[in-house]
């Protein structure tokens, strides 16, 4: 299949499976939200921690910037690796749903990398993360 083709295809997808990446996409923007407020609220636990300090000596500053660091490394990990796992599961209920229908699914994992292919899937989500998007397809204007 032609790299143009598999990009193109995601508008192509049947209600039902629209409708399925509409839920994925919308679940994952969620938890990409949640994930940037637990970052938010990492730098606001170190702000909270250091606020009745006037001056910084240069260790202090040292510590502070340790303090973040960690609390960053561990938050930005921790919220990978549930991305991660939920991406796992996923992928795993849909392999689940293929084999009892006797399918075998095929993809390249290294397509995932593919800047077009994750340009076309930005684009399809801000399709189907918008208002006004409907799987009703609308009715065809007759020549």
């Amino acid at each position: 299949m032609v790299e143009n083709q598999r990009t193109k295809l995601l508008a192509e997808f049947t209600q039902e499976h629209q409708a399925l990446l509409h839920k994925y996409l919308n679940f994952f923007s969620l938890k990409k939200q949640r994930c940037i407020n637990e970052v938010e609220r990492a730098f606001e636990q170190v702000r909270e921690r250091q606020q009745n300090t006037q001056l910084f000596s240069k260790q202090e500053m040292e510590q502070v910037l340790d303090d973040m660091e960690g609390e960053m490394r561990s938050t930005f990990r921790d919220e990978l690796e549930i991305f991660y796992r939920m991406s796992g599961v996923f992928i795993q209920m849909l392999m689940y749903d293929a084999e009892k229908q006797n399918s075998e699914i095929r993809a390249d994992v290294n397509f995932m990398e593919n800047y077009k292919a994750l340009s076309d899937m930005r684009e399809f989500e801000d399709l189907v993360m918008s208002e006004d998007f409907t799987l009703v397809k609308k009715p065809t204007a007759k020549a």
